[in-house]
């Protein structure tokens, strides 16, 4: 039962209010991932509604804002907010707080390869932290780091620059084909 002399009966960060009302609906329809994964609203008795090891008022509040934008990688791919009702806000098969909590430190730090290339964390709400075309979830189970994308092969970038004449096009393409059947393509490109 929601305790009377707390606003905050689960300690979330939360006030039972807001979690109840989470939906805008009146009606209370707490979300939870096995007894009820239709639910629309955050349980007031749990502090983590959807069981990833982030709390909730960690998940509504991630970007600072007081107003809640959650990412969705369809419905609202510019959120800056976690996704209070769902464990895995990116869908790259690694839960939230697993990524929020990638370096074992409780300070969330995301890399990302130009803003922030010293982080330390999966960015939660990108499901390729590092940009190489590869999820962090497939990443993790292919035993590779989902923080750094590989180095390209020697000689690839900047290998190739054509001209604007057709006969250097044609070079071009020759040499990407060539890398391809020697599958050296995954991270080479024609230069601009």
């Amino acid at each position: 039962d929601l305790d009377a002399l707390r606003s905050d009966t689960d300690g979330d960060g939360v006030e039972d209010g807001a979690e109840i009302g989470f939906d805008g609906d009146p009606a209370y329809n707490p979300y939870h991932p096995v007894d009820n994964p239709t639910g629309t609203d955050l349980d007031a008795l749990r502090s983590d509604t959807d069981g990833d090891g982030v709390d909730d008022g960690a998940e509504v509040g991630l970007d600072g804002d007081p107003a809640y934008n959650p990412y969705h990688p369809v419905d609202n791919p510019t959120g800056t907010d976690l996704d209070a009702l769902r464990s895995d806000t990116d869908g790259d098969g690694v839960e939230d707080g697993a990524e929020v909590a990638f370096d074992g430190d409780p300070a969330y730090n995301p890399y990302h390869p130009v803003d922030n290339p010293t982080g330390t964390d999966l960015d939660a709400l990108r499901s390729d932290t590092d940009e190489d075309g590869v999820d962090d979830g497939a990443e993790i189970a292919a035993g590779t780091d989902p923080l750094s994308a590989p180095a390209p092969p020697r000689g690839c970038y900047g290998s190739v620059r054509p001209t604007g004449d057709f006969g250097s096009l044609l070079t071009a393409v020759a040499t990407v084909l060539v890398l391809l059947v020697l599958g050296r393509s995954q991270r080479c490109r024609v230069a601009e």
